[in-house]
């Protein structure tokens, strides 16, 4: 899907199939998550808080980086590799190779539950809204029948790594999301 909208772009941009940079960030129905250029300070400095906070070593994590994982996606190739008990390279493999954030998360038996964190819940803005309302108007024992796209699971594991590593409420993450901030620029 991603080279159909990069082709797209470039033939609407006139640029043919030449263009160069980077490639474009995750395009859901809901909208796109604002990416940082992989290179740039932000996203070197958000790369070494994923390692970090999730115990995987920085050359690793700079790794995944380079083969294509985009900024955003890092803690979320991490955090579920620590649930699933895997290497992230293997989260990334799948997700590289085309697979959604839904059908990774139910391959290693794990549900979308895992994307629920209660701190988040008290104070809703943005995305989290219909995010949270999809929770919270299903019972818990039916949240194993939820899906929801790579946007709505890169914005819950991202609020929730940022939130923690860099000690502030979850409300203010939101802010910065609602407001088209990448996480990488919520980050600092």
């Amino acid at each position: 899907m991603r080279t159909v909208l990069l082709m797209a772009a470039c033939l609407l941009a006139g640029q043919g199939l030449e263009a160069e940079g980077p490639p474009p960030p995750p395009v859901e129905a809901a909208g796109v998550i604002p990416s940082l250029r992989p290179d740039s300070p932000e996203a070197l400095d958000y790369a070494a808080g994923v390692a970090a906070y999730f115990r995987v070593p920085r050359r690793q994590v700079l790794r995944l980086q380079a083969q294509g994982v985009p900024v955003e996606e890092l803690p979320v190739v991490c955090y579920l590799a620590g649930l699933a008990r895997t290497r992230p390279s293997l989260v990334a493999r799948l997700r590289l190779g085309g697979a959604s954030w839904m059908s990774i998360t139910r391959r290693f038996g794990l549900g979308p539950g895992v994307f629920y964190w209660a701190p988040a819940a008290a104070a809703l803005e943005g995305p989290y809204v219909g995010i949270y309302g999809r929770f919270r108007g299903t019972p818990r024992r039916d949240w194993r029948r939820l899906a929801f796209s790579d946007l709505d699971i890169i914005n819950c594991v991202n609020l929730r790594f940022v939130a923690e590593r860099r000690h502030c409420r979850p409300v203010e993450v939101m802010r910065g999301r609602a407001a088209g901030r990448p996480f990488g620029l919520i980050w600092r």
